[in-house]
């Protein structure tokens, strides 16, 4: 329930950061209506994404008052109207400055997240090295004393869990 409950608050987080940058998007590739706003953005990030029409509206109408956007009435049916959302010019300026952003941003984490990894890799290959070469020397000298059987077991779990997460050690 606990991590349930986290990932929803990690994603909602997420989505109040960028949901104007995907109703801009949306709305730069054709009009749309509230309710097919919130269909498109699930549908086109494979369900990553999940938003709700209430929580929708309130931005759409915080852009209509920028006037990043304009709304207009459509009579659908006998009774039923929508209203299909236009992005107007200075909403596709902001597009493009949200787009900047969020570009700037995503590489920034990559960075840091790929330092991380690379690091961590590199560790691997100093440690496979380490391992090859001391249980290549204990096995050479043929020694008691340079023969560890327990470190050399140890050595060789790490050599074949590192193996396994296809890290190159050389």
């Amino acid at each position: 329930m606990y991590e349930m409950a986290k990932k929803e608050n990690t994603q909602s987080c997420f989505l109040r950061g960028f949901i104007s940058l995907l109703i801009l998007a949306l709305l730069d590739q054709e009009d749309m209506y509230g309710y097919q706003i919130v269909q498109e953005i699930t549908e086109r990030s494979g369900g990553a994404i999940v938003t709700e029409e209430g929580s929708l509206y309130p931005l759409l109408y915080k852009l209509q008052d920028q006037g990043m956007i304009s709304g207009e009435k459509v009579l659908v049916g006998k009774r039923m109207t929508r209203v299909y959302y236009h992005l107007e010019e200075p909403g596709h300026r902001r597009l493009q400055e949200l787009v900047h952003e969020y570009q700037v941003m995503t590489r920034g984490v990559f960075q840091i997240i790929q330092r991380e990894t690379d690091a961590k890799e590199r560790g691997m290959r100093r440690a496979g090295r380490g391992i090859v070469c001391r249980t290549v020397y204990c096995v050479r000298q043929g020694k008691p004393q340079h023969h560890d059987p327990a470190g050399t077991a140890q050595r060789l779990r790490v050599f074949y869990k590192a193996e396994q997460k296809n890290f190159d050690l050389f």
